[in-house]
C-alpha cells in the first residue's frame, strides 16, 4: 500500500483556501448569521443609539438653559443699570440748570 508523507511548510502569510471552501463559506454564511440573530442584535443597537442619541439631544438642550438664562440675566442687568444712569444724568442737569 502506498504511503502519504505530510509535509509542513511554514510562511508569514495566511493560506488561501481553494475556491470551494469559500463557496462553502459563503453558503453557510447566512446560516451562520440566522444562528446568532445578527440582524436583529444590529436592528436593537440601532434602536439604543438612536434612543441615546435622542436622550443625549435632550441633556444637551436641557444644559444650555444656564448660560441662555445667563446672558438673558446680564442683558436685562446692563439695561437696567444704563436707564438709572441716564435718570441720574438728567436728575444732574436738571438741578444744574
Amino acid at each position: 500500500t502506498p504511503s502519504t508523507i505530510a509535509t509542513i511548510t511554514t510562511s508569514g502569510e495566511a493560506p488561501i483556501p481553494p475556491p470551494t471552501i469559500l463557496s462553502i463559506i459563503l453558503e453557510n454564511l447566512s446560516t451562520f448569521n440566522s444562528a446568532f440573530h445578527f440582524k436583529e442584535r444590529l436592528r436593537s443597537l440601532e434602536t439604543s443609539f438612536s434612543e441615546y442619541r435622542q436622550t443625549n439631544q435632550f441633556a444637551d438642550a436641557v444644559s444650555a438653559i444656564p448660560s441662555i438664562v445667563h446672558q438673558y440675566m446680564d442683558q436685562q442687568m446692563k439695561e437696567a443699570v444704563r436707564e438709572a444712569v441716564q435718570i441720574q444724568i438728567d436728575r444732574l442737569q436738571d438741578s444744574l440748570q
